[in-house]
């Protein structure tokens, strides 16, 4: 029941697996692809769901161009919605 503006615009990345990387944003773990390994993170509770944050994570990131690194193949992890 919230509303979010969101801007796009294309940058450029580059694909590359990686171990122990800090990714200091707010994630929901659920959302975070198979492959992925968590192994430390800071808990922030944010009902309905708790997030992580300063997640150390190992497997594939997207680089972009200013140094950001993101995991690949996050996605909203709900198979079906009512």
């Amino acid at each position: 029941m919230s509303k979010a503006r969101v801007d796009v615009a294309e940058v450029s990345y580059q694909e590359e697996e990686r171990t122990n990387q800090v990714v200091p944003f707010l994630l929901s773990p659920a959302d975070l692809p198979a492959g992925m390994r968590l192994r430390a993170f800071d808990l922030v509770s944010v009902p309905p769901t708790p997030l992580v944050r300063n997640a150390l994570l190992s497997g594939r990131f997207y680089r972009l161009a200013d140094g950001v690194m993101l995991p690949v193949g996050m996605q909203f992890a709900v198979e079906r919605l009512p």
